[in-house]
């Protein structure tokens, strides 16, 4: 199986024969092509011409992160997925606005399914927890065309369930969401994790015919492709909030994981359990009743991608995206 490569250090990424090298410090690192689904540059990385021609002939894409440890751009090969067929269809269900309501609205739904599985587990007897759930299980996402009025929806939930997080993790205050820069190290683990989800789920989307620029949810954006923006949103409490509720609970992650400096991140060993556990989180299992068998994560986010590729081509009446049972 492929697996995402994290590169948490400063170092030159070079090509030999045909296979990676890592050159960091004093210690040269061999990377086997094969084994490589993505590149997730979270140090300072030197790519080599000669390893962007061999990343670009096996298909593998680079995300690149900044010193807030969030996604800035990612490099992928030419497309050799694209069908112009799937991207009119795409762009049609655009600018159709019940199509465009409908994948928005699915996305929301699962979005909302997913928050409160994660809930149920925390809830217990913690009388504010089970309030929070029935808050969000009261509102409704609305069947309207006017995507501004889905996202609302959708906001209201996601504001009820951060309303949680100081209670499932005390030892690290939530308070309330910042970003660019995080103003405290739960805001910072947050969006790292997000970007790490927001990077597995493009790199699905760039395995299809989808063109990651088109979007239903968030509107198309200039620097981001916001497909992948949309298609994350479920499984950011599945992968991201997952792991962060567990690791701080097991104190494997405390304030002492981050450093200060001009903004909040990870030091590189807490980084670095982070991220194993995210691979983890991200290969784990679950029974599929449709193909009889268990599947991983990663295979659910290309499905998701897969479906959509099917709804926009009018194959299937409905797009659902993946809800936890």
């Amino acid at each position: 199986m492929k697996k995402s490569l994290y590169l948490m250090t400063h170092g030159i990424l070079a090509r030999k024969d045909n296979t990676l090298i890592y050159y960091n410090e004093n210690v040269k690192t061999t990377l086997p092509i094969s084994q490589i689904q993505d590149i997730h540059a979270i140090g300072k990385v030197t790519i080599k011409s000669g390893a962007l021609s061999l990343m670009a002939e096996k298909n593998i894409p680079v995300h690149f992160y900044n010193k807030y440890q969030t996604n800035i751009g990612s490099f992928y090969p030419r497309n050799n997925n694209t069908n112009g067929t799937i991207i009119i269809a795409q762009t049609r269900a655009y600018i159709d606005p019940s199509k465009r309501s409908h994948i928005a609205r699915s996305i929301v739904l699962s979005t909302k399914h997913n928050i409160l599985h994660i809930l149920h587990h925390y809830a217990k007897n913690d009388k504010e927890i089970l309030e929070a759930i029935n808050k969000i299980q009261e509102i409704k996402i609305r069947e309207t065309t006017n995507i501004n009025k889905i996202m609302s929806d959708e906001a209201q939930v996601w504001k009820q369930y951060y309303s949680c997080f100081d209670k499932i993790t005390p030892s690290l205050p939530f308070e309330k969401r910042t970003f660019n820069p995080p103003h405290n190290e739960m805001n910072s683990l947050i969006s790292l994790l997000h970007t790490v989800t927001y990077s597995t789920v493009l790199t699905q989307i760039l395995q299809t015919y989808l063109h990651p620029a088109i979007s239903y949810l968030h509107q198309p954006l200039e620097r981001r492709y916001s497909l992948a923006l949309d298609l994350s949103e479920p499984y950011k409490p599945l992968l991201a909030h997952r792991i962060i509720f567990r690791m701080i609970n097991r104190k494997q992650i405390t304030k002492n994981s981050f450093v200060k400096e001009d903004t909040i991140r990870l030091k590189e060993q807490a980084l670095k359990k982070i991220l194993i556990e995210y691979q983890k989180q991200l290969d784990s299992t679950v029974s599929s009743k449709k193909l009889k068998r268990k599947v991983s994560y990663r295979f659910l986010i290309k499905q998701d991608a897969h479906k959509l590729v099917k709804f926009v081509l009018e194959d299937t009446k409905k797009f659902s995206a993946y809800k936890q049972k």
